[in-house]
């Protein structure tokens, strides 16, 4: 068998890996330090097992299994997932809504982690009357702490298995058409173990479907509330509300995803979108906001556009030119930007200027049919503007 460590202090690493192989279980034990490296080693060799720590060098562990569970080829490899004793969020988000195969709090024991593997790789093959009966050798060898905590731990787990497989029969009902069956269904997951984020998502996409946004709202507001973890499902939860019209309780929660995103570095991919939903819905002011910010850590010319577009559609015009040309000093030879400028121009009535930067666009780029329509606009006297 194979197995990846996925840890970035290299102590715990060793430690793993050690006791890993002295269980004389694994052929080959592979290490790495973040996601990314981690996804290669896994595109490139079948893993029975994944250890993989919730903090990594590059993003969170969450992001790993997240990507495995969401990718064909890769949905069903064991995971343990470790986490210190404080991230109750990690932990809820890795068993109910990556489904992780196990969890252990640090600092653990090597004993705690030789079972847990070993429980792990046997699950597949593991009766019910085998865990009864090593009970009950636990419970005659007068080990009764021992014996307890593993009867209360497979409470747990049963209970969050048997609610995976309930959640399982409302995503079919669900895609079977059968709308309120299947919400009915995803709610007694939810009532067999609260951990189960998994069936507050199906259960809200279903409410969203029969146009339940308010119904949608609250259930992701609990899984948030159980692990604000993950960036889609945070996304979501502001689309509604702004959907609803809760538009300060929407800003408030985007700034708390946007606070959450930048403990993980200076990314700014989850800003963007978060913009374009906030342009979307009309809301320019903070859209101009966070396109800002975003260009004091990246200087794309995407988002130069970006940032001049909801300049121009609150009327800041002289805003909106003054970061046009900012972008030309760094991409002077962008037509996409010339073009910006004509439509600017031309909704200023300006027509020789914006004659001008079409024809510029159109230079740099002869196939630029947008250019092409907006300069026969321009010169077709037509008063519309663009």
């Amino acid at each position: 068998m194979r197995v990846l460590i996925v840890e970035h202090f290299p102590s715990l690493r060793t430690i793993v890996r050690r006791k890993l192989n002295s269980m004389n279980l694994f052929a080959d034990i592979d290490e790495a330090t973040g996601v990314e490296t981690a996804w290669t080693y896994l595109q490139s060799n079948p893993y029975d097992l994944v250890v993989c720590d919730l903090t990594l060098s590059d993003m969170s562990g969450l992001e790993l299994i997240k990507r495995c569970r969401t990718t064909d080829g890769y949905r069903f490899i064991s995971f343990i997932m470790m986490g210190n004793e404080a991230d109750a969020h990690g932990m809820a988000s890795a068993l109910g809504e990556w489904e992780a195969n196990d969890y252990i709090v640090k600092p653990f024991s090597l004993g705690t982690l030789e079972s847990r593997t070993l429980r792990v790789l046997e699950r597949a093959g593991y009766t019910d009357e085998k865990l009864y009966k090593q009970i009950r050798l636990l419970k005659e060898a007068g080990r009764i702490d021992d014996a307890l905590n593993l009867i209360n731990r497979e409470e747990v787990q049963n209970r969050l298995n048997m609610a995976r497989w309930i959640n399982l029969k409302g995503e079919c009902l669900a895609m079977a058409g059968q709308q309120e069956a299947a919400i009915e269904t995803f709610e007694r997951a939810i009532a067999m173990c609260d951990l189960m984020i998994a069936a507050y998502k199906n259960c809200a996409h279903v409410n969203v479907q029969l146009g339940k946004i308010e119904d949608a709202i609250v259930l992701l507001k609990a899984a948030e509330q159980i692990s604000p973890t993950d960036t889609d499902r945070s996304l979501q939860l502001g689309e509604l509300l702004l959907k609803k019209g809760s538009i300060d309780e929407c800003r408030a929660h985007f700034a708390r995803l946007r606070s959450r995103n930048r403990s993980y570095g200076k990314d700014t991919a989850i800003d963007k979108r978060i913009a374009d939903l906030f342009v979307r819905h009309d809301l320019q002011r903070d859209a101009e906001t966070i396109y800002a910010d975003i260009l004091d850590n990246d200087g794309d010319i995407e988002n130069y556009n970006a940032l001049g577009i909801t300049y121009r559609r609150q009327g800041k015009y002289r805003e909106a030119e003054e970061c046009y040309r900012k972008a030309l000093m760094e991409h002077p030879d962008h037509p996409t930007l010339y073009y910006n400028l004509a439509v600017l121009c031309f909704a200023q009535n300006n027509r020789s200027e914006a004659a001008k930067y079409a024809k510029k666009a159109l230079q740099l780029d002869p196939e630029y049919s947008l250019a092409r329509h907006l300069l026969k606009r321009i010169e077709s006297s037509s008063p519309a503007s663009p």
